[in-house]
């Protein structure tokens, strides 16, 4: 069985700064990747949203566009993980890169 959620980049505009990779088939993950990244310079700030793309799902999350809220998270999901679940990813992955890069901001 396939992972519902099979891959997921955090950027700063188009700059991508974390990947995450949950397929076992690497070839069609790195297009996926690729595709994700694609994704990233059609993102408007400060929304979130499903964005169909070459014939797959990404759902998507953006900041602002501040200095403290400027990071866009995107992940592609199966069709069988309907929208709420990657949304709830994405929620999750905010909140833990932030709180992670938060606290080693506050040491510097």
């Amino acid at each position: 069985m396939s992972p519902q959620i099979k891959c997921a980049v955090v950027a700063r505009g188009t700059f991508v700064v974390c990947e995450y990779d949950a397929s076992d088939d690497f070839n069609s993950t790195e297009d996926l990747l690729e595709s994700a990244r694609r994704v990233l310079g059609r993102i408007p700030r400060n929304s979130s949203d499903t964005y169909t793309f070459l014939g797959h799902h990404f759902h998507y999350t953006s900041g602002s566009g501040d200095r403290d809220d400027d990071l866009n998270y995107v992940c592609v999901a199966g069709q069988e993980a309907g929208v709420d679940l990657p949304f709830k990813f994405l929620r999750e992955v905010k909140s833990k890169y932030i709180f992670l890069f938060q606290q080693r901001y506050e040491c510097i």
